[in-house]
C-alpha cells in the first residue's frame, strides 16, 4: 500500500499489528513514515520516537524524524537527529543522504559554513554522486 501512497490504509494496517504486537519495531517505524507522509507530523514524532527507544541504533529511524523535525520548523533537533544518524555508521548512500540533508538545513538557516563543511565530507563520502558537487558550486557561486 505505500508503494501506491495510500499511507492512510497502511498506517492502519501498522496499527493493527500493534494492536497484537505492541513491540513490532518494524510496525511501529513504518507507522511513523506513514505518518510522516500524510504530515501528521505529531504523529509521525512519537511513532518514530518509539521506533529509536527500540533501536536506538538504527540510523533510519533518525533520519525520518529529522525530516519531521525540519517540516516542523525544529531544525536544530532535525540536525541533532542527522547527527547521531551519521553516528550510527550508516553504509555509504545513507550517510551521504543524511550529509546532504544537514547541508540543507544549514543552508536554510543562512549557516553556508557549516553547510560547505558537510558537503565537503558528501563528495569524500562518494565522489562519484554529482549532487554534493552541484551544491558546492551553487555556495561558491552565493559567496561570490
Amino acid at each position: 500500500m505505500t508503494r501506491r501512497g495510500d499511507y492512510h490504509d497502511a498506517e492502519r494496517q501498522f496499527e493493527r499489528v500493534l494492536d497484537h504486537e505492541p513491540e513490532h519495531f518494524l510496525a511501529r517505524l513504518l507507522q511513523g513514515v506513514c505518518c510522516l507522509r500524510q504530515h501528521h507530523l505529531a504523529e509521525a514524532r512519537i511513532a518514530l520516537t518509539a521506533a529509536i527507544a527500540q533501536r536506538p541504533r538504527f540510523h533510519w529511524s533518525y533520519l525520518f524524524r529529522s525530516q519531521v523535525h525540519r517540516e516542523s520548523g525544529d531544525f536544530v533537533s532535525a540536525i541533532g537527529d542527522l547527527e547521531t544518524a551519521l553516528s550510527c555508521q550508516p553504509p555509504a548512500p545513507e550517510g551521504y543522504a543524511a550529509l546532504m540533508e544537514a547541508a540543507q538545513v544549514w543552508r536554510q538557516q543562512k549557516h553556508d559554513s557549516k553547510a560547505r563543511d558537510l558537503l565537503e565530507r558528501a563528495v569524500q563520502l562518494l565522489p562519484s554522486e554529482p549532487a554534493a558537487r552541484r551544491e558546492l558550486d551553487d555556495l561558491e557561486g552565493r559567496a561570490r
